[in-house]
């Protein structure tokens, strides 16, 4: 997958923000355009539902399965400080994700903390085929970091397991 061009990217809510990087990403990898729809800044406080109304028309499914499924790819949609969706990202190798926050350049991140802790929904397009890639994980990544410590706390007694 090409996004090496994709990273570094300043923030601009009108030009480059992080659905301009989804729809790059597609465009470049699987010929995929979406059309382009008007999208008032902080829609969100507006009650406006955007992402949730438009994925279909975009081509992509709702899944539903465990985050070991998901597929470089799919997409994320995260509620970052609010009750609705407001933040797009899109699954790359590894486990990792591209993504473009609001006041950030573009990178990409392992999925956890923030990202992992906000999704709302992972969304994967209906006429791209994706490929499982054979990776080995540290299934503590996909772990809350308060259950890391009752994990860290029960492994440092004695008992036994």
């Amino acid at each position: 997958m090409k996004y090496d061009h994709l990273l570094g990217r300043p923030f601009d809510y009108k030009n480059q923000n992080c659905i301009h990087l989804v729809r790059d990403f597609y465009a470049d990898n699987f010929g995929v355009q979406f059309p382009n729809f008007a999208c008032p800044k902080q829609f969100w406080e507006h009650d406006l539902n955007l992402y949730m109304a438009r994925y279909q028309k975009c081509g992509f499914y709702l899944l539903d399965c465990h985050p070991s499924q998901y597929l470089p790819g799919d997409v994320i949609l995260c509620a970052v400080e609010s009750s609705i969706g407001n933040h797009a990202g899109v699954f790359v190798e590894d486990g990792q994700v591209l993504h473009h926050m609001f006041g950030r350049l573009s990178v990409v991140e392992p999925y956890r903390l923030l990202l992992r802790n906000t999704t709302l929904a992972v969304f994967r397009h209906k006429d791209v085929v994706l490929e499982k890639t054979e990776t080995t994980a540290n299934l503590l990544d996909l772990v809350s970091p308060s259950i890391k410590r009752k994990l860290d706390e029960y492994l440092g007694s004695s008992r036994p397991l």
